[in-house]
C-alpha cells in the first residue's frame, strides 16, 4: 500500500496566499521501494541546493536564505522517507518578512516527471 499525503483544498488555498518572495516548491519522483529510496533523497538534496543557488543569485537576504535551508534539510533528514509513493511535492514559505519559515510535504501516487 502507497503511503499517500495530498493536501486538501483548503490547505492548497491557503499555500497559494501565504507565498512571499523566496518560497520553494520542488516536485520530484520518489518510490515506495525501500531498498531505492537513498536515490530520492539524492535528488531532492540536488533540486535543494539548486533552489538555494537560485536564490543566492537573485540576492535574497542571507538570514532568510539559512533559515530556509534549515527547514528544507529538516524534510530530506525526515526519518519518514520509508513511507514514499511515487512522487513528492515540497513547498516551502515565509509567513513574515523575514520569516519564520513553514514546509509542507505531499507524497501522491500519481508519477511526476524528473
Amino acid at each position: 500500500m502507497l503511503h499517500v499525503d495530498i493536501p486538501t483544498h483548503a490547505q492548497m488555498e491557503h499555500l497559494l496566499l501565504s507565498r512571499r518572495p523566496g518560497s520553494v516548491s520542488v516536485y520530484l519522483p520518489t518510490t515506495p521501494i525501500s531498498t531505492q529510496i537513498e536515490a530520492s533523497r539524492i535528488d531532492l538534496r540536488n533540486a535543494i541546493d539548486e533552489a538555494l543557488g537560485q536564490l543566492r543569485e537573485a540576492g535574497f537576504d542571507k538570514r532568510d536564505l539559512a533559515a530556509l535551508e534549515e527547514h528544507l534539510a529538516s524534510v530530506h533528514d525526515d526519518e519518514d522517507w520509508q513511507f514514499q509513493a511515487n512522487s513528492l511535492a515540497v513547498f516551502a514559505w515565509a509567513t513574515g518578512s523575514p520569516g519564520p519559515w513553514r514546509c509542507r510535504t505531499a507524497s501522491t501516487s500519481s508519477r511526476c516527471s524528473g
